[in-house]
């Protein structure tokens, strides 16, 4: 496990220190090259320490500069080595490291994750239990550290490294969700197996239908892989077929359900912070419409000769 500082009021005083300073850093060039040039091998030294949280000040930097944190990508991947331990703190700052970086740094990630000990280094859905177990927590205040947020960022991590349109990353990528998994989760993530509808939190479930969104788009839309493309067009699990729903709504398309994201963002005005508002913009501006954009432009057919196809498509580009 990491190590403990000898002095709760010193680890207290520490990562309150670091607060500031990311403070400082964000969106400032110069004490960000400051911090690295200065301070680096003090940064490396207190990601082994629980509870100071440097990582504060990495995310800072990597958010605007990842070219400053050299060797960060195999630090971080060290990191989870040693203490066969995954934070989400760490897959966020791999995921900004990777971000609009050229294709050297996403198949690093990929090796380095497939060259750990740990068993499972991302956390992902894979069963009936894992399915329920999301949505009861999806109705419960998310803890910084907690399951639910190292989800989301296994799943943005797996995005940011597909978006660089390498095969061998988004076939990686694809071996943890598939395309119908994904649909699933956008639609209907808030509903238990049984079809008991959990009450969720809606910023945490927009949240988590943005990082599947973006997933989508990078793994299965956005790729010359065509098995991976098949999928989305797939009449048995591609966007135009039924997804999971609620037991009185096994109709529902994936299509349709992105339309009816589409349509809560336009009714916004009577909408408070409480209902998510600015995790449903995310979703809405930074995910959905960027991924319909993707997949409308496609060179391939789409399936819209369906009459019920060529209406929700209509629907959809009214909404957007």
């Amino acid at each position: 496990s990491l190590r403990v500082a000898k002095s709760s009021g010193l680890r207290a005083l520490m990562a309150s220190v670091y607060k500031v300073l990311a403070f400082l850093c964000w969106r400032s060039p110069h004490q960000q090259r400051a911090v690295i040039t200065q301070h680096e091998p003090t940064l490396w030294a207190h990601t082994e320490i629980d509870g100071v949280n440097p990582e504060c000040v990495l995310l800072a930097i990597a958010a605007d500069a990842p070219s400053l944190l050299k060797g960060w990508i195999h630090r971080t991947l060290g990191l989870m080595d040693k203490f066969r331990l995954v934070r989400p703190s760490w897959l966020r700052l791999l995921r900004l490291l990777v971000v609009n970086s050229d294709k050297d740094r996403p198949l690093m990630v990929v090796t380095g994750l497939q060259e750990l000990t740990l068993h499972q280094p991302l956390d992902v859905v894979n069963s009936r239990e894992g399915w329920d177990l999301r949505a009861e927590m999806l109705a419960e205040p998310s803890r910084e550290d907690g399951w639910l947020e190292r989800h989301i960022e296994s799943v943005e991590l797996l995005a940011a490294i597909s978006a660089s349109r390498n095969p061998a990353a988004q076939i990686y990528a694809s071996s943890f969700v598939s395309c119908r998994t994904a649909l699933d989760t956008i639609v209907s993530a808030d509903v238990k197996t049984t079809g008991d509808k959990v009450p969720a939190l809606l910023p945490q479930l927009y949240r988590l239908r943005a990082a599947y969104v973006r997933f989508l788009r990078a793994v299965y839309v956005k790729t010359e892989v065509r098995r991976l493309f098949d999928d989305v067009q797939s009449e048995h699990a591609g966007f135009w077929s039924p997804a999971r729903t609620g037991p009185d709504r096994q109709d529902k398309s994936g299509m349709t359900a992105l339309r009816e994201e589409l349509e809560k963002c336009s009714r916004m005005d009577v909408m408070g912070h409480e209902h998510g508002e600015s995790e449903l913009c995310e979703l809405v501006f930074d995910a959905l419409l960027p991924m319909l954009y993707t997949y409308f432009e496609a060179p391939e057919d789409l399936p819209l000769s369906e009459p019920g196809n060529r209406n929700t498509a209509v629907l959809l580009l009214e909404a957007a």
